[in-house]
């Protein structure tokens, strides 16, 4: 006899087949609904993408990606996030060699606007900082380096352009961008390598005296300068202590 989870998991094998067996004719009206919520998702999720292949063929890729990954959690905004890399495993990478790169930034945007909401880090809380400190980034916060010319076909696509598009010379330089939601919106802006390497180890634990390791005092003033006026945080936490929460 199979087990409830054992019989959710035959449910969602169903649901996400392509048989057309007639056993399973009962099925077909769930499964249509299940796909068609889903795709609704990736198309939200994707405009650039979407507008960039069509109708048509984005369907095609999100079936497959539906099929390959399903979702794991119950709030489809959170759908999607390796759909970017489906895409750049896909036969269309060689003849689109910046689609990924444009789908990363569809999901990057599309998860900084719904992202919670976060105190920002003010001077008054910054001045209990210390050298063993890790600051905690703002949830909407995004950190990718790109091709160099992924962003401006991104914000022609958007804004349908054609000939801001036609204009783009093909570049695969990379470049490193921040994406988050700042107080006016969504806010897209590229940063010095030196920058976004000081940034990424602090959103990825390491403590303040860390990050500085190997660069002069100037150059971690600006670093640490650019991450605070920008609003990359919204607190800290003294290694071993509780997050201090900004005032």
């Amino acid at each position: 006899m199979l087990s409830l989870l054992e019989r959710q998991q035959a449910f969602q094998a169903m649901l996400l087949a392509s048989s057309s067996d007639e056993r399973q004719a009962g099925i077909a009206v769930y499964r249509n609904n299940i796909r068609a919520a889903l795709t609704l998702a990736l198309r939200l999720s994707f405009p650039a993408i979407l507008r960039l292949l069509g109708e048509d063929c984005f369907r095609a890729h999100a079936a497959r990606f539906i099929c390959a990954q399903p979702p794991r959690e119950g709030d489809l905004h959170l759908y999607g996030d390796a759909f970017a890399a489906a895409l750049a495993g896909s036969p269309l990478a060689a003849a689109l060699p910046y689609l990924a790169d444009v789908a990363r930034l569809d999901w990057a945007a599309h998860r900084a606007l719904h992202a919670p909401l976060a105190a920002l880090l003010t001077p008054q809380a910054l001045r209990a900082a210390q050298g063993d400190s890790v600051f905690v980034a703002q949830p909407s916060l995004s950190r990718l380096t790109l091709r160099r010319d992924a962003r401006a076909i991104w914000t022609a696509v958007l804004e349908q352009d054609d000939a801001a598009l036609a204009r783009i010379v093909p570049d695969p330089g990379e470049i490193h961008v921040m994406v988050m939601r700042g107080l006016g919106g969504l806010e897209i802006f590229e940063v010095s390598p030196e920058i976004f390497a000081f940034a990424g180890a602090l959103v990825q634990g390491l403590t303040l005296e860390q990050a500085c390791a190997g660069m002069g005092d100037a150059e971690a003033a600006e670093a640490l300068g650019l991450c605070l006026t920008r609003n990359l945080f919204t607190g800290f936490t003294p290694t071993g202590r509780e997050e201090l929460p900004c005032p």
